[in-house]
């Protein structure tokens, strides 16, 4: 037989009110009783150090406004006259000479420092104004494998490299010491291989033999690129080139002698 579990009873709401009451009515007679209804009487102050400043003191005393008075040193303070009365310190400088000392010359010791410099610097002998001989060298011959040209050339750039002329060029030797650079034509030739514009693009140095290049570069003829039975305007299709005169010199012919008097 298993015994059952009695459950305590819950206190009821009134029941919990009156103890919280009772527990404030049992403090609030505590504070009563303990505390001191007493009447409350001042106390004694402290016996301490007061100042006091006559009132006729105040018309002696012009700066006694003055909130730094009692606290620096202060010729109108209350120690003025003693700061007034401190004597000033004086440094009286002494008089003081020291005997001349005067270095003896020792005669003996004197080059004795350059003496010994030189003995430890050992410079090589050089000579002044000496010119070296000059190197002489047998020159070097440098032997071209091309030949050298006897004859003004011709060479052409550009489009006109497809080209051929239709009779040969001709150029002239010019005479003269100095050496020409070559004349450089640009010109434009349309489809039956005539020129229809030349330029000249750089001078030789030599006014005939740019107006040389000139003309024959306005007068060569081409090989023509029309088609057969097409109808073509002759400008429909320009190549476009530049003709390249490399001039070559001879020697002057020698002058004749001069003419006679009569």
């Amino acid at each position: 037989m298993i015994p059952a579990t009695v459950e305590p009873a819950m206190w009821p709401r009134v029941r919990w009110w009156l103890a919280v009451i009772f527990v404030l009515l049992v403090q609030v007679g505590l504070v009563y009783w303990l505390s001191d209804r007493s009447v409350v009487t001042p106390r004694p102050p402290a016996s301490v150090p007061a100042v006091f400043l006559v009132q006729d003191a105040l018309v002696r005393l012009p700066t006694v406004t003055d909130p730094l008075l009692f606290s620096p040193a202060n010729p109108n303070g209350f120690s003025g006259g003693v700061w007034s009365k401190t004597p000033k310190l004086e440094f009286h400088l002494a008089d003081w000479t020291a005997p001349p000392s005067l270095l003896g010359l020792q005669t003996r010791q004197l080059g004795n420092a350059f003496t010994k410099f030189v003995r430890t610097n050992n410079t090589s002998s050089f000579t002044v104004a000496d010119n070296p001989e000059p190197r002489l060298s047998s020159p070097e011959l440098f032997l071209t494998v091309t030949p050298v040209p006897t004859q003004s050339e011709l060479r052409v750039e550009g489009e006109l490299l497809q080209r051929t002329f239709a009779s040969p060029m001709v150029l002239t030797n010019w005479p003269g010491t100095n050496i020409l650079t070559p004349t450089v034509v640009q010109v434009m030739v349309d489809l039956d291989g005539k020129t229809v514009s030349a330029s000249v693009l750089s001078k030789s140095g030599s006014t005939d033999a740019d107006k040389q290049a000139l003309n024959l570069a306005k007068a060569a003829r081409y090989s023509s690129i029309r088609n057969h039975g097409a109808s073509q305007s002759p400008v429909s299709k320009l190549t476009w080139g530049r003709l390249i005169f490399e001039w070559h010199t001879v020697a002057l012919p020698p002058a004749g002698p001069p003419p006679r008097k009569p």
